[in-house]
């Protein structure tokens, strides 16, 4: 299977794209009043923070939306689940058919919906290896002794 692609968005936010993924955004729109994508599979995202200019992520069921947090957005046309797993601040994910409920997620929560039930859902999760991903940085938590 193919490797993960890193780029680099207008406003120095970071993605890591997952193999098989698609990530589409309009050149010229971007950053002007809202930074706004469309994702088909599975992403890493590092964005930047700008109070002004919200950073949304929609994908055929769910849309997210930060001002500036790491999270990790997974959702293929071909799958039954669509989820978000927050790193770092805070993240609202939205259903987007049925009653276009959203549910806040705070740094260590993963919300999902399946297409059977698009209510959402949400468990706690370990982020250190998203963490590690991002920064390549291990982190380390207990003692050297």
């Amino acid at each position: 299977m193919g490797q993960s692609l890193e780029i680099f968005l207008p406003d120095s936010s970071k993605v890591i794209l997952e193999p098989g993924s698609e990530l589409r955004l309009d050149e010229k729109s971007y950053a002007q009043s809202a930074r706004t994508l469309e994702l088909d599979g599975s992403a890493l995202f590092d964005v930047m923070r700008n109070e002004n200019s919200p950073f949304t992520i929609k994908t055929s069921r769910t849309e997210v939306r930060v001002l500036g947090t790491s999270f990790l957005v997974s959702d293929r046309k071909s799958s039954d689940t669509a989820s978000v797993t927050v790193i770092t601040g805070k993240v609202r994910f939205s259903v987007l058919k049925g009653d276009k409920h959203h549910k806040d997620l705070t740094p260590g929560e993963k919300g999902f919906i399946t297409k059977s039930d698009l209510s959402i859902q949400s468990s706690t999760t370990a982020v250190d290896e998203l963490q590690y991903e991002l920064n390549k940085t291990i982190i380390f938590k207990g003692n050297l002794s």
